[in-house]
């Protein structure tokens, strides 16, 4: 059974960097269980990562959500690019506008994973994905995987302003902090019998 994983994190990162190497060994797990894997489309850890552990898996189908109005070249790892820069018939669109679809795109998966590295645009994309399960998908919220121990301390910021409800992130049994690769893939993409 394939099952979209998205991927997030940092655009920055390369090989030998330890969230880079541990995001492209669980894009190489994910592709092996046969999930397919979903990024932002361009480099770094969170996005080149994963696609290129996916490809070097023999990954078919690994998409990247690009807007190419930023300038930006789609990593060489993806087999599918899918740029939200242009509407139907190939006209620009707002960047307001493409920012939004891009985003759509990478929320319509089944599981997602956060790496190491976080920015701003990467902290936008974990509360549209925490509001969705809260809100959205709260009879079946989608699991979630944060890779590293330094999302402990951002997890208890959220919890302490009350973003993640009563029990805190602790309550959340989508979400996972994982130590390693292997963890937050059986997280998000359990092996199947």
């Amino acid at each position: 059974m394939e099952r979209l994983i998205t991927f997030f994190g940092s655009g920055k990162g390369t090989p030998g960097d330890p969230a880079y190497d541990q995001m492209k060994k669980l894009g190489s797990i994910v592709n092996a269980r046969g999930g397919i894997p979903v990024t932002g489309g361009f480099g770094g850890s969170g996005m080149e990562a994963p696609a290129r552990g996916a490809h070097e898996n023999g990954g078919q189908t690994i998409i990247g959500h690009v807007l190419r109005d930023t300038g930006l070249k789609a990593n060489q790892y993806l087999t599918e690019v899918v740029d939200h820069s242009v509407g139907p018939e190939g006209s620009p669109l707002p960047v307001e506008t493409a920012f939004c679809l891009r985003l759509a795109g990478l929320t319509a998966s089944q599981g997602f994973v956060f790496g190491a590295g976080a920015g701003i645009g990467t902290f936008v994309e974990l509360m549209t994905i925490f509001n969705h399960n809260l809100k959205l998908w709260k009879s079946q919220p989608r699991p979630v995987a944060l890779l590293g121990e330094a999302w402990y301390e951002r997890l208890q910021f959220f919890s302490d302003q009350g973003l993640l409800g009563p029990g805190g992130y602790k309550s959340l049994s989508w979400l996972c902090v994982a130590d390693t690769p292997e963890q937050a893939a059986n997280h998000v993409l359990p092996l199947m019998d």
